[in-house]
């Protein structure tokens, strides 16, 4: 295959086997592994999604940069100011939000409860109250599952005890049996008079 051809199979997104190489298809359906493949075109799709993302973080740095041109000094350093507060409040909430966190990981440990924090941050809310509602909700959720899980797993068919159903056989009873076979097998069952 010349060097041409493989550029315009790979413009167009079209995957060529050289020298007695499977295709794509054919490894996907030998391996069983259906991890998306790196096309020409998959490519293609992440290369401008990039170049959309970079385009519009440009557009914006840019449209900052005329409005900061068209300030004086004391609008400029209002609105540094007004950035700066903002950004102050969302490392804040951040930071409470870090807190809220450690504080439903500290209630769900005195509970023996272990989540991880992909988990954990469904739990945490921006308040204290919410939070501790949510956690508190969660445990009762959690400790009810568990309790239903054992039951079910111990549900079934009470274990033997040896003793018979009909009626009760005395010692003397047994002692009297003559049959050596018979007789071990009714102390078997009876074994709560051989205490």
């Amino acid at each position: 295959m010349n060097e041409e051809t493989t550029k315009d199979a790979a413009q167009e997104g079209v995957q060529q086997p050289e020298n007695g190489a499977s295709t794509a298809s054919e490894n996907e359906s030998r391996t069983g592994n259906n991890a998306p493949q790196l096309t020409a075109e998959n490519v293609s799709e992440m290369i401008q999604a990039a170049l959309k993302d970079f385009g519009q973080q440009q557009e914006a740095a840019k449209s900052e940069a005329e409005k900061l041109a068209g300030m004086n000094e004391q609008q400029r350093a209002e609105y540094q100011r007004d950035s700066y507060r903002d950004e102050l409040e969302k490392l804040r909430a951040q930071l409470a939000l870090g807190e809220m966190q450690k504080t439903a990981r500290s209630i769900l440990a005195q509970q023996n409860i272990h989540l991880p924090d992909a988990l954990l941050v469904t739990l945490v809310a921006a308040d204290a109250e919410t939070t501790k509602t949510n956690v508190d909700a969660f445990v009762a959720l959690y400790t009810q599952a568990v309790e239903d899980g054992v039951k079910a797993r111990l549900k079934g068919a009470p274990p033997k005890t040896g003793k018979t159903t009909g009626a009760r056989m005395t010692k003397e009873q047994i002692f009297a049996i003559k049959n050596d076979d018979e007789r071990l097998k009714a102390i078997q069952t009876n074994m709560d008079l051989f205490d």
